[in-house]
């Protein structure tokens, strides 16, 4: 049976983010994923990348633009 220091489960954009961040540290990473593609939530736009521009965030008064993200 294979051995990993690190189970990631769910490749969106969070899991992706730590299990290359394990991985970078030198971590054996395994990335399991339910669907036949990764990205989760974020392949549906569902709160925009980052929330930055989402409702929630002009509720709360912030002016944090794609622009300012990237």
């Amino acid at each position: 049976m294979e051995q990993f220091d690190i189970v990631v489960v769910g490749a969106g954009a969070s899991g992706l983010s730590a299990g290359l961040a394990a991985a970078q540290a030198g971590a054996k990473v395994a990335l399991l994923e339910k669907g036949d593609k990764f990205g989760g939530a974020g392949m549906f736009g569902a709160q925009g990348l980052f929330a930055v521009g989402s409702k929630e965030q002009e509720e709360h008064g912030e002016e944090y633009t794609l622009k300012d993200a990237f």
